[in-house]
C-alpha cells in the first residue's frame, strides 16, 4: 500500500469512527420510554412475529423486511448468547443499535459512490465526512424506522446501478433486482424508480468519455433477470403481501392517499397550506443539513451543471454516470417533493446525494488554491462550521428528554389523586408514576368542532386541575385551520381555545414549561437555537415542548369564551 492510499484509508477510518460515535451517542435518548410512534408500531408488529412459527405481521403500512430483520437478530442473539432481547424493550434497544450501524455504513457507501463517480479520493472523503456531519441522518439513526433502511438500500442500489451501466451483465442485473426487492419489502415509495430504471437496463455507457450510451449486450435477458430477481426475492421477504393481497393493497392505498391529502389523518394537518418543494428545502437548509452544508450542496449542483453543459469536467469517465446519478435524485425530489404530506424523513434518501454534491463544490473551490496553508484555512473554516452546527444539535442528547423532565416535575409537584387533562393523539404524561393520577382526555381533533363537542371539553376542563400538553402536535396545526371558508376540515373553536389558554384567559395559568432547543454552552451560559419553525417531526420525538397549566379560576373563562358552556347547573363557580 503506497503512502497516498494509506493516508486515504486512515482518514476514512477516522471519519467512520466519528460517524459511529455521533450516531451511537444518543441511542437511548428516551430512556426506553418508546417516544417515537412509528418505532413503537414496528416493535408491536415484531412482537407478533416468531421465526419461523408465526410469520404473519398482519400489518402492511410498511414492508415486512425491517420487522423480520429485527426479529431475526433478536432471536439469533437470544439463541447464541442467551440474551433476552426478543421482547419489546430488548428489540427497541437492538433496533436502535442496528439503525446506528446501518447509517454508519451509509457513510462508507457515500465514500464508495463518490469515488466511483468522480475518481478523486479527496472528493470521496469529503462526501463521506459531509454525510457523517449531517445532523438529520444522525437523528434518525436513533430511531428504528423504515426510512433508515430505504436510505441505505437506495445508496447501495445506486452503486450497483453505476457498476451495471459501466459493464452490463446478468449477474449485475440480478444483484440490482435483489436489492430493489429489499427496498420494496421495506417501503413502497421506491417503486417510483422503476419507470426510469427499466429503460436504462437496456443501455450501458459507451466510449472513453462516456458521452453516449449503447444498447446493452442482451437487453431483454438482463431486464428479465432483473424482474425475476425482484419478484422472487420480494415474495420471500414479504410473503403475506401475496397471501393477503387485498389487505396489502388496501393498506398501501391508504398510505398513498395520505400522501395526496393532508386532511386524511389528524397528525397530517400540520401540512395543510405548506408549499410543495419549498417546505422540504427550507427544512433541509435550516435543520437537516444546516446553512453551510446546504450552501455547499447548491454550489456543487451548480458547478456540476455548469461543467456538464460546457463539457469541461475533468475525468470524462465520470460524466455520463454522474449525470444519471444526479438526474435520478432530482427525479426523486420532483416526485416526492410535491406530496401533500411532507415529513422530513421522506427526504432522507437525498442526504447522500447532497453530501456528494457538497464535496464537488469543495473540490472545485480548492482546485485553484496552490498554497497548502490557504487550503488548510479553507478546510478549517468549512469543517469547523459543520462541526459547530452538529454540536449544537447533539447537545439535545446531553440533556434529559423534556417529557422525562416534565414527568419528574409532575411527580414532585402535583399531589397523588389529582385529575390531569391530556390531549388525545399525543403522549400521556407523566411517563412514570402514572398510576397516582386520574386522567381526562381532551378530544380536540374530533369533528365537527361545534358546541356539542365543546360542552364535553368544558366538562372535562371543569374536572381537571391541571392541563398537560406533551408536545406541539395539536396547538401548532389547529390554529392554522380555523377558517372554515378556506379549509375542508376546520377547527375554529380549537384554535381559539389555544389562543386563550396561552393568554391565561381560561382560568388556567402556565406553571411549568420544558424545552430542549439545540444550543451551545459558553462561559457557563447556554445559547439556544430555537427550532420552533422546523417541521414538527424534527422536534416532536426527541425534544418536544411540554407545558403544564394549573387551574386557578375556571369561572373567569366563561364570559370570554362563550362557546364553552357551563357544564353544571347555573350557579357561581
Amino acid at each position: 500500500m503506497n503512502t497516498t492510499s494509506f493516508k486515504t484509508t486512515l482518514i476514512l477510518v477516522v471519519i467512520l469512527l466519528a460517524a459511529a460515535g455521533l450516531r451511537f451517542y444518543g441511542v437511548n435518548w428516551d430512556y426506553g420510554y418508546q417516544q417515537h410512534p412509528d418505532e413503537r408500531m414496528l416493535m408491536l408488529v415484531a412482537c407478533r412475529i416468531h421465526l419461523f412459527r408465526q410469520m404473519d405481521p398482519d400489518f402492511f403500512n410498511y414492508g415486512s423486511f425491517p420487522v423480520y430483520f429485527l426479529r431475526a437478530v433478536a432471536q439469533l442473539s437470544d439463541a447464541l448468547f442467551h440474551t433476552e432481547w426478543a421482547n419489546y424493550d430488548g428489540m427497541l434497544f437492538v433496533g436502535r443499535v442496528l439503525s446506528s450501524l446501518l447509517d454508519t455504513l451509509v457513510v462508507y457507501l457515500v465514500y464508495r459512490l463518490a469515488g466511483q463517480l468522480f475518481h478523486r479520493p479527496r472528493l470521496a472523503l469529503s462526501a463521506a465526512a459531509f454525510y457523517a456531519l449531517s445532523f438529520f441522518p444522525i437523528q434518525n439513526s436513533n430511531f428504528y424506522i423504515v426510512d433508515n433502511f430505504v436510505n441505505f438500500f437506495i445508496t447501495f442500489f445506486a452503486i450497483l446501478f453505476i457498476n451495471y451501466l459501466q459493464r452490463a451483465s446478468a449477474a449485475r442485473a440480478a444483484g440490482m433486482g435483489c436489492v430493489f426487492a429489499v427496498l420494496l419489502a421495506t417501503k413502497i415509495t421506491p417503486v417510483i424508480f422503476l419507470p426510469v430504471i427499466l429503460p436504462l437496463l437496456f443501455w450501458q455507457a459507451n466510449g472513453p468519455r462516456w458521452d453516449f450510451m449503447k444498447p446493452a449486450g442482451r437487453p431483454l435477458k438482463y431486464g428479465v433477470v432483473f424482474l425475476l430477481a425482484l419478484v422472487s426475492v420480494h415474495a420471500v421477504l414479504m410473503p403475506y403481501a401475496y397471501a393477503h393481497f387485498s389487505r396489502f393493497w388496501s393498506d398501501t392505498m391508504a398510505q398513498l392517499q395520505m400522501s395526496r391529502d393532508p386532511y386524511i389523518f389528524p397528525y397530517t394537518l400540520q401540512y395543510v397550506g405548506t408549499k410543495a418543494y419549498f417546505y422540504y428545502l427550507e427544512n433541509m437548509f435550516f435543520w437537516g443539513m444546516g446553512p453551510m452544508l446546504s450552501f455547499l450542496f447548491l454550489c456543487g449542483l451548480a458547478v456540476f451543471v455548469w461543467h456538464w453543459l460546457n463539457r469541461h469536467r475533468r475525468g470524462g469517465a465520470a460524466s455520463f454516470l454522474s449525470l444519471v446519478y444526479v438526474l435520478l435524485n432530482l427525479y426523486y425530489f420532483a416526485v416526492v417533493g410535491r406530496t401533500a404530506v411532507k415529513f422530513m424523513r421522506y427526504m432522507l434518501p437525498l442526504y447522500p446525494f447532497c453530501a456528494v454534491m457538497a464535496a464537488v463544490a469543495l473540490d472545485w473551490a480548492l482546485g485553484p488554491i496552490r498554497r497548502k496553508n490557504m487550503r488548510r484555512i479553507y478546510l478549517v473554516v468549512v469543517y469547523g462550521a459543520l462541526a459547530l452546527w452538529v454540536a449544537l444539535f447533539m447537545d439535545i442528547y446531553r440533556r434529559p428528554l423534556t417529557r422525562v423532565e416534565a414527568s419528574r416535575w409532575i411527580n414532585r409537584h402535583i399531589p397523588p389523586g389529582t385529575t390531569l387533562a391530556v390531549e388525545h393523539w399525543d403522549e400521556r404524561l407523566p411517563l412514570f408514576g402514572v398510576e397516582k393520577y386520574r386522567f381526562v382526555e381532551l378530544p380536540f381533533y374530533d369533528q365537527p368542532d361545534d358546541v356539542r363537542k365543546w360542552r364535553s371539553v368544558a366538562q372535562k376542563l371543569f374536572e381537571a386541575e391541571y392541563i398537560i400538553i406533551a408536545s406541539q402536535k395539536l396547538f401548532v396545526p389547529l390554529p392554522r385551520v380555523m377558517d372554515c371558508g378556506t379549509h375542508r376540515v376546520c377547527y375554529p373553536r380549537a384554535g381559539e381555545y389555544y389562543r386563550k389558554l396561552f393568554a391565561g384567559e381560561l382560568g388556567f395559568s402556565k406553571v411549568a414549561e420544558f424545552t430542549s432547543y439545540p444550543g451551545i454552552t459558553l462561559g457557563g451560559r447556554r445559547f439556544p437555537v430555537p427550532d420552533d419553525r422546523a417541521d414538527e417531526s424534527f422536534s416532536v420525538y426527541d425534544h418536544p415542548r411540554v407545558y403544564v397549566f394549573k387551574k386557578q379560576d375556571f369561572s373567569s373563562a366563561q364570559e370570554g369564551y362563550p362557546f364553552i358552556e357551563d357544564p353544571r347547573p347555573a350557579r357561581n363557580f
